[in-house]
Parts: C-alpha cells; structure tokens; sequence
C-alpha cells in the first residue's frame, strides 16, 4: 500500500507540474493541500496530508513534505471521530518506482492520521481537515464485504487447431455480485513455492510467493446482482510454472473497490508512464480524478476477502 500511495500522489503532483511546451510564467508559488485517504473496511483509517510540489523540483532536494500541524476528523453514524499523528520509517516505499527526472531518496520517514476504530463496512465515512484557516472534505461510502463463493483447480480437455488433444489445469473463480450497490472488483492471483535449501545451522524451509497474473478489475455493469465466473489457465504442455516441481498452492483475494477510488486508479492507468510517453508523447493529457474539496487527492474505501489457499501441484 504504501507504493501505491506514494505513486498516486507523484502521478497527481507530476500532472500539475508538467508542461506541453516552454512558456515563462509567473507562480505566486502556493501550495496546495494533497490527501491520499484509502479506508480499509476492519482496519484502523490513514490519512496522509502532504503539500504540493513545487514546478521545479527534485525528490532528492525537495523530498515529500508531509503536513502535521493539521486538525483532522473522520465522522461516521454522527459520531466526530479525532486522529493523532503517527510516523513509520519506510525504506522500501520508493522500490520499483522509475519516474522521468526523479531521483527518489533512499528512504522516507513516513507521516500519517489515524486513530483507535475499525473501519466498517457498508458506512459512509466524512473526512474534515482544517489546516491554516482552510477546510478541507471529502466522502466516501465503504463497500460492502463480497467474497467468492468458490475458488478451485479443475483438469479438463480441449483439441488445438489440428485436432491434437490438450490436457489443462483451469483455475475457478465464482463471486455472486452484491445487488444493493455499484461495485468495482479488482482480484489477485499469485502461486507459492517452497525449497528445502542448506544453511550453516541445517536445512532450511524457505517460501517464496510469485503473481501469477496482474490484479484484474471488472466491474457490475450490465450484470449487476449476477453471479460472476471467472477461469484462468494455470498450465498445460506448453505454458506452465518456473520450476513447477516447487508449486505447492494458489492464492487468491477479492477485493471491493468504492466507484471513486476505481475512477482514481483508473485516471493513474490512462496517465501512465515511461513507456506510453514513448509510444505516445503528443497523447492529450489526463486529469488525475479528485474527490477532495479545498485541495487535491482522493479519500475513499475499499474490503477485501479472505485469502483462499488451494493446493496445487502442476501435472506437466
């Protein structure tokens, strides 16, 4: 989560930093308010407070200002709920993040709101934040839990183009949609696998956990209240596991998206990155979407499954 978090924030400042073309301004150099909120339903709330970066800058010079003198409540059932400030150091949260004309610190002394209380499902959550004479607010309504109603490996035939016989392993997703609301689904998949390898005091078990497909995300429209079927090809003669002698299980979780933080991540896709810039460099700009009042960034929810484990071992 907090690579996600850090990106978002980057991907927002990034896009109101950037320009299609050299032309001198003049800035009156004011900074905005930047929330990145994400309740997680049975989990304690964050909410990160930052301010925005300046045209010109370098996370090496101008690291992630985090804002604490801030006055900060969630409301929920009428009830005013106050947050206090706690800090993490973070050493890992830039890893894997390659921006144009970024040089990320090594590490990140991280900065957030919180407070004693258990996000609930199926609430409505308002956010106020009071920061130098400003007010800043947002809402969000968390989803309701949705879990699969089965997960499993089946073995199964089909014929290729020339009528040769293909023996599959299929991996079997069902989910029955929640009809009293919107929902946004977005589902993982990943394999484990473990080795006996020696070490100075004996054998030792090691676990390695690998995504086996990136997270996907459909959504209920046009099937809304339907039961969802989901299939995947784990293996078969030609497509199979690294090292399948090792696989031992499957893991899977579905997660339930609020419509705003979809249309969040969404607008982070369409912005995208290096690559697009290259395939694309003239593509029309992407306004990263805000639900926030008085400044920038988005405060919404989520619930997530349990994890379902499935024993698993490739048969080719």
């Amino acid at each position: 989560m907090s690579r996600l978090y850090l990106l978002a924030i980057l991907m927002i400042l990034m896009t109101s930093s950037s320009c299609v073309r050299n032309i001198e301004i003049e800035v009156d150099g004011q900074r905005q308010v930047v929330v990145y909120s994400v309740l997680e339903a049975d989990q304690k709330p964050k909410v990160f407070l930052y301010k925005s970066l300046p045209f010109e800058f370098d996370l090496s010079v101008n690291p992630v200002e985090f804002i604490t003198e801030a006055t900060v409540f969630i409301i929920v059932n009428g009830q005013r709920i106050p947050l206090q400030v706690e800090q993490s150091f973070d050493k890992t949260i830039f890893s894997g993040i390659s921006l144009p004309d970024v040089t990320p610190p090594d590490s990140v002394l991280v900065t957030y709101f919180t407070a004693d209380h258990k996000v609930l499902h199926g609430q409505t959550y308002q956010l106020e934040v009071l920061y130098e004479g400003k007010e800043i607010t947002g809402s969000t309504r968390v989803p309701n839990a949705v879990d699969f109603s089965s997960v499993r490996i089946y073995r199964d035939s089909t014929t290729d183009d020339e009528g040769e016989l293909i023996i599959r392993d299929l991996l079997e997703l069902k989910l029955q949609d929640d009809a009293s609301e919107k929902n946004y689904y977005k589902y993982t998949v990943s394999y484990r696998q473990e080795s006996m390898v020696e070490s100075e005091t004996g054998p030792q078990l090691i676990r390695v956990n690998y995504d086996f497909l990136r997270p996907f995300f459909i959504s209920d429209e046009g099937n809304n209240g339907r039961i969802f079927t989901i299939r995947f090809l784990m293996s078969d003669k030609v497509n199979t596991f690294q090292n399948p002698d090792l696989v031992v299980d499957i893991n899977t979780t579905l997660i339930s998206y609020a419509p705003d933080l979809f249309e969040f991540n969404s607008s982070l896709i369409r912005q995208g990155g290096d690559e697009e810039l290259v395939i694309n460099p003239f593509r029309e700009p992407v306004i990263i979407k805000s639900n926030i009042k008085g400044g920038l960034g988005v405060f919404s929810s989520m619930s997530q499954s349990k994890v379902w484990t499935v024993p698993y071992q490739p048969g080719f």
